[in-house]
């Protein structure tokens, strides 16, 4: 029983020890991708103003569940899905009370195509509403009309546990869909290794968001074979300056989830 404990281990170490090459997503027309995402976000503040003191509390969870279809496909990226939501609730809760989102997208298909820069939602055939049109580009922009930028910061040679990356301002805002007009944010990566398909890295993040500054340290994991992005788990202290009368300091963390086929 030793030995076989033993070599486990060994077999273990050599796992995340090993050089690591990613590779991208590869879609093909006719494709089904069920996909499900949750995300936690938690933040207190500390408010300073010239009426006194406030202190803010406030988390949010969203969870969303649904099937993605391809049905065009550029050669650089998927320019049209067919997507059917099974759940796309959100809550938020804020001095004690929670207050949930109607869910507007559960049972409906939509189509999604890439049109230039712009993304054409129709439902049943027909432009969808504006509401649901706008619900739907919130939670597709990253997969329909562009390439998949998941890997960008990483480089197409095998990398070595302990490599750390420093992507630039242009790579973050494609991984994270930034709008440069919301803001900045500086990102590092520090690889920790792989085993059975999964990568691990360690991160540190500063989003700069109008006048409020994270410092956010933690781990992010993803598919070796594919960039498929697993979880992201982060927090750290947050500040809030500039800009008006009030300032404020605090903490914030953040869980990001994804599952492809599965269920939380």
């Amino acid at each position: 029983m030793k030995t076989i404990a033993v070599m486990t281990l060994l077999l273990s170490a050599t796992a995340w020890g090993r050089p690591v090459r990613f590779t991208k997503k590869v879609y093909s027309v006719g494709t089904v991708i069920p996909m499900e995402r949750l995300v936690r976000l938690k933040m207190q503040l500390k408010v300073r103003a010239a009426g006194g003191t406030k202190r803010l509390k406030m988390s949010s969870r969203q969870h969303v569940k649904k099937r993605v279809k391809v049905l065009a496909h550029d050669g650089s990226a998927v320019i049209k899905v067919r997507v059917k939501y099974l759940r796309a609730q959100e809550k938020t809760t804020q001095g004690g009370r929670t207050v949930a989102k109607p869910d507007q997208l559960a049972g409906k298909a939509f189509t999604v195509e890439s049109r230039g820069k712009t993304l054409v939602v129709t439902h049943r055939g027909k432009p969808a509403s504006t509401t649901l049109a706008a619900l739907v580009v919130k939670d597709m922009k990253s997969l329909v009309g562009k390439p998949d930028n998941v890997c960008a910061f990483l480089p197409t040679r095998p990398i070595k546990r302990g490599e750390l990356f420093k992507p630039s301002q242009a790579t973050v805002q494609r991984m994270f869909n930034i709008d440069p007009k919301d803001g900045t944010m500086t990102v590092s990566f520090t690889f920790l290794g792989a085993r059975r398909g999964v990568a691990r890295f360690r991160v540190a993040m500063r989003p700069k968001i109008q006048q409020m500054t994270m410092n956010l340290r933690g781990k992010f994991s993803l598919r070796v074979n594919g960039c498929w992005p697993l979880k992201i788990d982060v927090s750290g202290p947050m500040s809030l300056s500039g800009g008006g009368p009030a300032s404020g300091s605090g903490n914030m963390g953040l869980r990001f989830s994804n599952r492809y086929g599965g269920t939380f």
